[in-house]
């Protein structure tokens, strides 16, 4: 059980470096910059490459930072297990990166709330005298050949919803951190009943 409900974001490398050796394909998600070849078809760029040798090469500033290309992740002995996702409205940017990294997978089943909708992603530029901005620059493609539009949300394969008497996000945020266990409760209850 992979727990990214109060995961609003931050750096994707750390969340998903880890777990490797549970994902059944070489390259989970990539994004799309808005560029078209010459057939009109989209050009996928930033493709996150999952090692054969258990070894990450990376020549990003953060791969170097946690020296990702030094440290050889252990083979699961069985990786075909269940893997439940749990996401929520809190889920978002890196978080929402994390649960698309296992998307379309047989084994895997995302259970939760709609994520935040923060799927985009981002590239720093320093502008001047210290200065910096963020701005958006592709959007988030899952490996089922998905492209999320602008503030689009992660839908749960198994949806937790909502009572009715809590309508905005500030109250969706506030039932996510008090009842956390419906979550866990949910995925229990999936994973005992024989779900994937």
């Amino acid at each position: 059980m992979i727990d990214l409900t109060e995961n609003e974001g931050g750096s994707c490398a750390p969340m998903i470096i880890p777990f490797h050796a549970l994902i059944d394909t070489t390259q989970t998600f990539c994004y799309f910059d808005g560029t078209l070849d010459k057939d009109g078809k989209e050009v996928l760029v930033d493709k996150f490459q999952i090692p054969q040798n258990g070894l990450y090469i990376d020549n990003d500033v953060e791969a170097k930072y946690f020296k990702f290309d030094t440290v050889q992740v252990l083979p699961l002995v069985n990786n075909k297990i269940p893997v439940i996702v749990l996401i929520s409205g809190i889920t978002g940017s890196s978080g929402e990166i994390a649960a698309c990294h296992f998307l379309g997978q047989k084994n895997v089943t995302v259970i939760g709330t709609k994520s935040a909708g923060l799927t985009s992603g981002n590239e720093l530029y320093y502008v001047d005298k210290g200065y910096s901005i963020n701005l958006m620059t592709a959007l988030l493609h899952n490996r089922k050949g998905k492209s999320y539009d602008v503030g689009e949300r992660i839908n749960p394969d198994i949806k937790i919803t909502y009572p009715e008497n809590i309508q905005s996000r500030k109250e969706q945020h506030q039932y996510i951190l008090e009842n956390k266990s419906i979550f866990i409760n949910k995925a229990l209850e999936f994973l005992t009943s024989g779900g994937i």
